[in-house]
């Protein structure tokens, strides 16, 4: 039903201008990452927390107005603070490519930082993909089917040549994950990289169950960082971040950072 909404969408507003929804969701890729470059996270805040902007901004992005708007960071993107993690620790192991999706680069949250973590107890050696590539979800989402295709070729430019040299590619956000399973082979039928990327990419949840990325269960000797929130093991989604309803894995982000395999991150993390 996605796949038709989407289609439905794309063909009802070609070459007619869209809502003004479809231009704030579609494209917030873009205005995150515009924001996270300008540092302006701080004057994005004051639009989408200060109560009556508040309101504007999602009447105008069509949100729902009891849902809580996401904050974005206020300093550089979530991707280079942990590429200064990985830096300052010198990992030793297999080389594993973290690919920051959108959400996780520009909002608050510590998901990559667990991620990192979580990887260098595992025994591997993380980088970030520092290039931008986008999956083009939200375009997909709102129909915008010839912005999406371009998105999708660039991050192919991106993510192929990782993925061709063997590399596991690990990113956060499941959605994201997913569209290379699905919608990018439709969109881009014919191309023979969506293949080889989607069966290079993992969640941190799927990452634990494959057996080429051999994950070890984090003991009780591995080198814990600080206590991370449990943030660390949520999906980013919008306009909140939702828990998984289930014990965080022994190889999850949240354990890695110390905190019991036997809680259960229910609540949506709103922060």
């Amino acid at each position: 039903m996605a796949a038709y909404k989407s289609r439905v969408l794309y063909e009802k507003f070609k070459h007619h201008l869209r809502p003004m929804s479809h231009y704030a969701m579609g494209h917030l890729p873009t205005w995150g990452r515009l924001v996270t470059k300008l540092h302006v996270g701080a004057l994005g805040n004051l639009f989408t927390q200060t109560p009556g902007l508040r309101h504007v901004v999602r009447a105008m992005a069509g949100v729902d107005q009891r849902r809580p708007m996401p904050k974005f960071r206020k300093g550089a993107s979530a991707r280079k603070d942990a590429a200064r993690e990985i830096a300052r620790r010198e990992p030793q192991g297999k080389p594993v490519a973290i690919w920051a999706d959108s959400f996780s680069d520009a909002f608050e949250g510590n998901q990559l930082l667990g991620l990192v973590a979580t990887l260098i107890s595992a025994g591997y050696a993380p980088r970030m993909i520092e290039q931008d590539a986008c999956c083009g979800l939200t375009w997909i989402t709102t129909g915008q089917l010839d912005g999406a295709k371009a998105h999708l070729r660039k991050a192919l430019d991106v993510l192929y040549p990782i993925a061709k040299a063997g590399t596991p590619i690990v990113g956060m956000e499941p959605s994201c994950m997913a569209v290379w399973r699905s919608d990018a082979g439709e969109l881009l039928e014919g191309d023979e990289r969506v293949a080889e990327v989607a069966h290079a990419t993992h969640t941190g949840r799927t990452a634990g169950q494959d057996r080429r990325m051999q994950l070890r269960p984090v003991g009780p000797h591995d080198r814990r960082p600080a206590a991370l929130p449990p943030v660390a093991w949520c999906s980013v989604g919008l306009p909140t971040r939702s828990c998984w309803n289930a014990p965080a894995p022994r190889w999850s982000p949240a354990v890695a950072a110390g905190w019991p395999a036997t809680s259960v991150w229910r609540r949506a993390i709103t922060r």
